[in-house]
């Protein structure tokens, strides 16, 4: 499934259903999205850590039709077996197979067309799947924007536990900016050498960085969200 963005070394991958209300010419999609980016593993287990612990969240249903069936298309019959199987006995994966790349796997997600900004925006609760290796699989409140642009494809990823537990990831031209409501996971990210934090398959034509966010990103996406104005669109 394709959303026609490109996010040159971040690779994003999507299985679910499309549908097209006629009645009200409405497009809208319920599926699973996979990104695969380079990212800090440290960072990642701060937030998987974090999220799985909270017993408060809801947990996905990974037996409902749009799981089962979105896993195998994303990851093979095999593979997704595999899961299926160790999350039945274990309440994990246990042993990820060494081709699962994925740093982030949401496997609930809906998605509509909002046209005054011509993007693919989510609507109600998320569902995590997967934090780097790590199977989550619960439900947050966020926001997800995906949106093609002549000056650069976007996607904005905010993932809400609750008011103090939340992590927010932003693509835009070889840059990944993230930022958290833990100090640990910002600080952590911050102390990160420049020349790591950049992909070792990146160029001059395609680069790729990740770094802390810069100041109000966050707040100009959430007012992007609560507004359709495409003015708003930040660079």
């Amino acid at each position: 499934m394709s959303y026609g963005a490109d996010f040159d070394l971040v690779k994003m991958a999507s299985a679910g259903k499309v549908i097209h209300a006629l009645d009200s010419n409405q497009l809208s999609i319920e599926t699973l999205l996979a990104l695969d980016f380079y990212f800090s593993e440290d960072a990642l287990k701060i937030m998987s850590d974090e999220i799985r612990m909270m017993p408060t969240l809801t947990a996905v249903n990974l037996n409902s039709d749009l799981y089962k069936k979105g896993m195998k298309d994303l990851l093979g019959v095999s593979t997704a077996n595999q899961i299926n199987e160790e999350m039945g006995l274990f309440g994990t994966a246990r042993s990820l197979p060494k081709e699962y790349t994925y740093k982030l796997l949401l496997n609930d997600v809906k998605l509509y067309w909002n046209e005054p900004t011509a993007s693919f925006r989510s609507k109600g609760k998320i569902g995590i799947g997967f934090i780097g290796p790590q199977a989550v699989n619960v439900y947050v409140d966020g926001n997800i924007e995906i949106q093609r642009r002549r000056s650069g494809d976007m996607i904005d990823i905010y993932l809400k536990a609750d008011n103090s537990t939340w992590y927010y990831f932003s693509y835009f031209k070889g840059v990944m900016m993230t930022q958290s409501g833990n100090s640990n996971y910002n600080t952590l990210i911050t102390a990160i050498k420049i020349k790591d934090r950049k992909d070792p398959a990146s160029s001059v034509r395609v680069p790729y960085t990740y770094m802390i966010a810069v100041e109000d990103r966050l707040n100009k996406f959430m007012r992007r969200i609560s507004s359709d104005n495409a003015e708003e669109q930040e660079q």
